[in-house]
């Protein structure tokens, strides 16, 4: 995944937990966890999209898009 945010910027937007904003994930990042929900179910997609970064309450927010 190439780097969204320079590292030294980063470090001042992460959230109280340490992770990257859900604004700021790639929409790349996004489509894959619907695709990856849509084939192997939701359970897989909201860990994935957490590995990446995103809080669960967001995860679950942006699995809830419908894309085909």
């Amino acid at each position: 995944m190439p780097q969204l945010i320079q590292p030294e910027i980063q470090v001042l937007l992460l959230d109280p937990k340490g992770r990257i904003p859900a604004a700021l994930m790639d929409d790349d990042i996004i489509d894959e966890a619907i695709s990856m929900r849509d084939r192997i179910g939701m359970d897989y997609a909201l860990v994935w999209l957490q590995y990446k970064g995103m809080s669960m309450d967001a995860a679950k927010d942006a699995l809830k898009i419908v894309r085909h």
